[in-house]
């Protein structure tokens, strides 16, 4: 019985896990698939300016539930999920108005120049925040199929958005890319809240208590304090090489290194996800935890090459046959940038490691350091973005590999 038992549950493990992977799979594949059409319909700067806008709200997506939603594991009350989740929202709304009023102020006092098609970003952020507090909340109960159809939701009808807006606003191209990115979060948004009607009453969202929300925050404050920085630091880690090339570089050189980079990392990024998952549970319970180390380092390794080596050998027309050719340089971009990429990769998926054996105080330092050296960077090569590039790829590798040797001395301290 026993063992009919656990044989029904790996089941269940192993259907939740295909669930997940190939709604992430599909919310990956969609943007790839309709680049090609994308890039013959907006110009190479376009693209520039959406990952800008796509950066921005990164940053602030990673904070904004104020790192509540990583407590809804921890909590067993549906009265208690629901608070945390009101709590996770109010935390989204707050964020939102925030970047609207300094929006506001920016037109109004002209301290940076922005397109106003940004003034799109608060909105975008309060509809991805909620998304994302939705996205952990159903996690926790188990509403796995829910979470596959809202990706593949978002991912869809940004998509079509842009592809519909790009021929219908032909003269004012740069709305149509970022519109679509609000609409398809507006639209998965508006999916979760129909499931959320399937298993609760609206009435029970829309009452708060504040002494039971207030409770939630107090009691789990220290996810606050502590993973939100964190999460922030590392989400400028991760968009500042996009800031740097927005302000000091060109909006078409931006864009080259967009689609670049987003080519590589879909397949990249749909194997580490599914990995990460893997070796967090297997790290914590193996007896040889040096050993899965640094074999998952090397199988990463081996991964991202594979991966990379068509790039490497004919980058600039894989890109410029499938793109067109205003494109042909993402390929030789892809060439520069490949020591980062490949260690970038087979470090990230392993570095969980600081979490679950708690080091974050090793990756918070990593990170910001990290940032000082692209910062350092930015200063001694402002006038040459190629060898900005070079220098930023050479760095960026080393600092991962000690990343790595940082996560093996950690594992032989145990």
């Amino acid at each position: 019985m026993k063992k009919k038992l656990k044989l029904i549950l790996n089941q269940d493990i192993t259907k939740n896990f295909f669930i997940l992977f190939f709604g992430t799979l599909l919310a990956q594949l969609i943007p790839i698939l309709i680049s090609p059409i994308l890039t013959r319909i907006y110009a190479v700067e376009v693209f520039g300016i959406l990952a800008l806008f796509l950066s921005i709200l990164a940053i602030f997506i990673s904070i904004s539930n104020g790192k509540y939603e990583l407590v809804f594991f921890s909590i067993k009350s549906k009265i208690a999920r629901v608070a945390n989740l009101q709590l996770s929202i109010l935390f989204t709304i707050f964020i939102s108005i925030f970047i609207f009023i300094l929006l506001i102020l920016n037109i109004i006092f002209d301290f940076y120049t922005l397109e106003y098609i940004f003034l799109l970003l608060p909105f975008s952020i309060l509809f991805a925040g909620i998304n994302q507090a939705f996205q952990y909340f159903f996690n926790q109960i188990g509403l796995y199929k829910a979470i596959a159809f809202n990706k593949f939701f978002i991912a869809f009808f940004i998509a079509i958005v842009q592809v519909l807006l790009g021929f219908i606003f032909i003269q004012f191209e740069n709305i149509g890319l970022i519109t679509g990115v609000c609409i398809g979060y507006f639209i998965g948004l508006i999916y979760f809240l129909k499931v959320y009607l399937r298993n609760d009453t609206f009435d029970l969202l829309l009452k708060i208590d504040f002494k039971r929300v207030f409770f939630v925050f107090k009691k789990y404050k220290n996810t606050f304090h502590y993973s939100l920085p964190t999460a922030f630091i590392n989400s400028i880690s991760l968009n500042m090489i996009v800031f740097i090339l927005g302000l000091l570089y060109s909006p078409v050189l931006l864009g080259l290194y967009f689609m670049a980079t987003r080519i590589v990392n879909a397949p990249l990024s749909v194997f580490s996800s599914a990995y990460s998952n893997i070796f967090n549970e297997k790290i914590s319970n193996s007896t040889s935890k040096q050993k899965l180390y640094i074999n998952s380092f090397l199988l990463n390794l081996s991964v991202s090459i594979i991966v990379l080596t068509p790039f490497l050998l004919y980058g600039e027309d894989i890109f410029g046959f499938i793109f067109g050719d205003s494109w042909r340089e993402s390929g030789n971009m892809i060439k520069i940038l490949a020591p980062l990429i490949i260690l970038n990769f087979s470090v990230g998926s392993i570095s969980g490691i600081f979490s679950i054996f708690l080091k974050n105080e090793i990756v918070f330092i990593w990170q910001i350091i990290y940032i000082l050296i692209i910062f350092c960077l930015f200063i001694l090569f402002k006038d040459d973005f190629y060898n900005f590039l070079k220098y930023y790829s050479f760095f960026g590798a080393i600092a991962y590999f000690v990343l790595f040797l940082f996560g093996l001395n950690v594992i032989r301290r145990i």
